[in-house]
């Protein structure tokens, strides 16, 4: 899906997917829902930072890259 920035130019918007540990590990104990991404991954989604210059982009990043 593409929007459009105020400033002109488009973003492809790109929903994260988060992995999710089973039921029964998380039924064990207290530990962490979601299984952080990869390196490559977390390197790919960087990478598409338009470097806005906004200092709050990690609560509003138009790429929902936060």
């Amino acid at each position: 899906m593409h929007k459009t920035l105020k400033q002109g130019g488009t973003f492809v918007v790109e929903p994260r997917r988060l992995s999710k540990a089973s039921a029964e590990l998380r039924a064990r104990g207290f530990g962490e829902i979601t299984i952080p991404p990869s390196t490559e991954t977390a390197e790919k989604q960087a990478s598409r930072c338009t470097d806005c210059g906004v200092p709050f982009c990690q609560n509003a990043c138009p790429l929902q890259n936060n």
